[in-house]
C-alpha cells in the first residue's frame, strides 16, 4: 500500500463513555496524519442513508478498526436480541463476507482493545491477526506503526550463499585372504632433507615406534608431538624414523603424507597461512571440493580423509602458525589446522598425526595425556639436547671425520664406518659439560698423524696396526665388525 492509508472504524454504542473513547482515538490518529471515517463525524444522517453509508465506508478503506468488547462482538455475530445494534450486525456481514471472498488472505481488518479482557471477544474471522492493546502509549504507537506499514525490523540485504561440500564416505572393502595388501601411497617430498649424522635417541625412536603401533604407551594416542628449541634435531628424529618405517615395508600404513611449514619463517613477522597446505593435502587425498570454501570446511574435511585410511600425517615446524611466546603463545593463528588437529584428537583415527614444533600446541591442551588423563589422546614430548654421552662421540667423530677427509680422502672412504668404533673408547661415560671434552681434542690430534697411515692401508692387510692377539690397541680389526657412521 502507497501513501497514507485511510481508516473506518467499526464499534458498538456500548456507552458514552465507550463512544467518547472510540472518538478520541480517530482524533489522535488524525492527529498524526492518517485520515479516519467515524460515524460521529456526519452532520444529522447521511442522504444515502446508514446502511448504504457504511457500505461505501468499508469500501473506501485501506484499513478498517474493528474496537472489540463483549457488546461488539454480540452484534457482529447476529446475537443481539431484535431491534439493537443493527449497525454493527451489518458490518460484521460485509466484513465476513470480504475475508471470504478473499479466502482469508487480507489484512485489512485490525482488531483493537480498550481493556485486554476484552480479548476473548475478537470475532473468529479476524482472531488470527495481530490485535493491538490501547491501554498505554506503547499499544497505541504499535497500532500506528501497523497502519502505516512501519512495524518490526527492516532486514539486512541478503549476501551471498555459503556453500561447503558435502561430507563423503569411504567405499567398503574387505581384506584378500589370498592377495597382498596394495602397495601404501607415499609423499614425503614437502618434508626437508634429514641430518647427514645421526647419533642417539633410542628412546625417542623406540617411542614413535609404539605410538604408530599403539601398543604400551602408544595405546590410544592420536596426535604425538615433538617439542624443541630449533637445532635439538626435531626433524632428523622424524627423518630418521620415516626411514626405519621405510625399511619395514611402513608397517601398515595406507597413506603417508609429510608437510613443512618451517619455511615460512619463525620470526614475530611470520606469514601465518595454512592455505597451500589445505589446498594440496586435500588434492592429494583426492577430496573434492569448492577452492572457496573457508578453511574450517577444509579443515574439517582433511580430517574426514585422514581418518578414514590408516594414515601417517607428518606436519613438521609448525612453529609459524602459532602464536609466539606472550599471552597467546602456542595457539594456532589458522583455523584449518586447528579444525584438523582437534578433530583428529576428539574424533580418533585409525592412523597417527606426528608434529614438530618449537612449541606446545596448546589449542590442543584440553586431550594432552598427563596423570590426570592417563589415556588422552595427545602426548607432547619434550625432545631436549642430546645426552652427555652422545653428544660426546658426536664431537669427537666430526672433528677426526672431517680432518682425515681433507687429508686423505682415499682413507676416509674406507675407513669411516669403523672410526667410530675405535673412537668411542676415548669418550668419557659421563663426561662432565664442554670441561670432560677438553682433552679429547689434543688426544684426537696426537692420534691422527699415528693412525691415518694405517687407516689408509686396505682393509685386512696384515700390519701392526691391524688388531689381533700381539696387537689389541689398534684402531681396526681386520675384517672386524662394522658400526654404522648413523647409529
Amino acid at each position: 500500500m502507497a501513501g497514507t492509508p485511510r481508516v473506518f472504524i467499526s464499534y458498538s454504542h456500548d456507552s458514552e463513555h465507550h463512544r467518547a473513547r472510540v472518538l478520541a482515538l480517530s482524533e489522535r490518529l488524525r492527529e498524526d496524519g492518517i485520515p479516519t471515517d467515524l460515524d460521529r463525524y456526519v452532520n444529522g444522517g447521511p442522504p444515502e442513508g446508514w446502511p448504504r453509508w457504511m457500505l461505501d465506508r468499508l469500501d473506501a478503506a485501506d484499513r478498517v478498526i474493528l474496537v472489540c468488547t463483549r457488546t461488539y462482538y454480540r452484534r457482529f455475530r447476529g446475537h443481539e436480541e431484535p431491534g439493537k445494534g443493527k449497525g454493527v450486525d451489518w458490518e460484521g456481514a460485509v466484513v465476513t463476507q470480504t475475508i471470504y471472498d478473499a479466502r482469508s488472505h487480507t489484512t485489512r481488518f485490525i482488531p483493537v482493545l480498550f481493556d485486554p479482557a476484552d480479548e476473548p471477544c475478537i470475532p473468529e474471522p479476524v482472531r488470527g491477526q495481530s490485535f493491538y492493546c490501547l491501554d498505554a502509549e506503547p499499544g497505541y504507537l504499535a497500532l500506528y506503526d501497523a497502519l502505516l506499514e512501519q512495524a518490526g525490523v527492516e532486514p539486512a540485504p541478503l549476501g551471498p550463499p555459503k556453500r561447503r561440500p558435502r561430507d563423503q564416505a569411504q567405499p567398503l572393502r574387505f581384506p584378500d585372504p589370498g592377495g597382498t595388501a596394495p602397495a601404501p601411497r607415499i609423499d614425503l617430498s614437502k618434508l626437508p632433507a634429514g641430518a647427514p649424522d645421526f647419533l642417539g635417541r633410542g628412546p625417542q625412536l623406540a617411542m614413535l615406534d609404539a605410538a604408530w603401533s599403539g601398543d604400551q604407551a602408544g595405546a590410544g594416542l592420536q596426535i604425538l608431538t615433538l617439542i624443541a628449541p630449533g637445532g635439538v634435531g626435531k626433524t632428523a628424529l622424524v627423518k630418521r624414523w620415516l626411514d626405519r618405517l621405510r625399511a619395514d615395508g611402513w608397517r601398515g600404513a595406507d597413506l603417508v603424507f609429510g608437510w613443512s611449514f618451517y619455511s615460512q619463517g619463525t620470526g614475530e613477522d611470520r606469514q601465518a597461512s595454512d592455505d597451500l597446505f589445505l589446498s594440496e593435502a586435500l588434492a592429494w587425498f583426492g577430496v573434492a571440493h569448492d577452492p572457496a570454501a573457508s578453511p574450517w570446511d577444509k579443515g574439517r574435511l582433511l580430517a574426514q580423509a585422514v581418518a578414514a585410511r590408516r594414515t601417517l600425517l607428518v606436519l613438521d615446524g609448525c612453529e609459524p602458525l602459532q602464536y609466539p611466546p606472550g599471552p597467546l603463545a602456542g595457539q594456532l593463528r589458522t583455523p584449518g589446522l586447528k579444525v584438523l588437529l582437534t578433530q583428529l584428537a576428539g574424533a580418533g583415527q585409525p592412523g597417527l598425526t606426528l608434529l614438530t614444533s618449537r612449541e606446545a600446541v596448546a589449542d590442543l591442551a584440553e586431550y594432552a595425556r598427563g596423570p590426570q588423563n592417563p589415556r588422552g589422546p595427545v602426548l607432547t614430548h619434550d625432545l631436549g639436547n642430546l645426552s652427555d654421552r652422545d653428544g660426546a662421540r658426536l664431537l669427537v667423530r666430526e672433528y677426526l671425520g672431517r680432518r682425515l677427509r681433507e687429508t686423505h680422502p682415499d682413507a676416509w672412504r674406507e675407513g669411516h664406518r669403523r672410526l667410530y668404533d675405535y673412537l668411542k673408547a676415548s669418550v668419557p661415560e659421563r663426561p662432565d659439560g664442554m670441561a670432560g671434552l677438553q682433552p679429547l681434542r689434543p688426544a684426537a690430534g696426537r692420534t691422527r698423524a699415528r693412525r691415518l697411515a694405517s687407516l689408509a692401508r686396505p682393509v685386512g692387510a696384515a700390519s701392526a696396526a691391524t688388531r689381533g692377539r700381539g696387537n689389541r690397541q689398534g684402531p681396526i680389526a681386520a675384517g672386524g665388525r662394522s658400526h654404522r657412521a648413523s647409529a
